[in-house]
């Protein structure tokens, strides 16, 4: 992939994370493991590629995004369970005393 062809394929990558909650930063995480990913599964012997080049590594920039946003999902959930979870605690030990 030349560097006109790079910047035009991050280009796309990026709107879609802008557009699904991400940030620049994100989708040039996202981009750089989404190629590592891709070279790495182009390498095999056994991999017959449908489609163009561009087509598939998008589906690998997207699923690597909609698993960032779940992780994010359930990081928040976490984190205001676990808050919850301290604010009863400290409620109910002043209450006792």
């Amino acid at each position: 992939m030349n560097a006109e062809a790079y910047h035009k394929f991050f280009t796309m990558v990026m709107k879609y994370i802008l557009k699904n909650s991400g940030t620049i930063s994100d989708a040039e995480d996202i981009m750089q493991e989404g190629l590592t990913i891709y070279l790495k599964v182009v390498k095999n012997k056994n991999f017959k590629q449908e489609g163009s080049r561009e087509s598939y590594l998008f589906k690998i920039c997207r699923n690597l995004w909609w698993k960032e946003l779940n992780r994010r999902k359930k990081e928040k959930k976490n984190f205001f369970v676990q808050n919850f979870t301290l604010r009863i605690t400290v409620c109910v030990h002043v209450s006792q005393h």
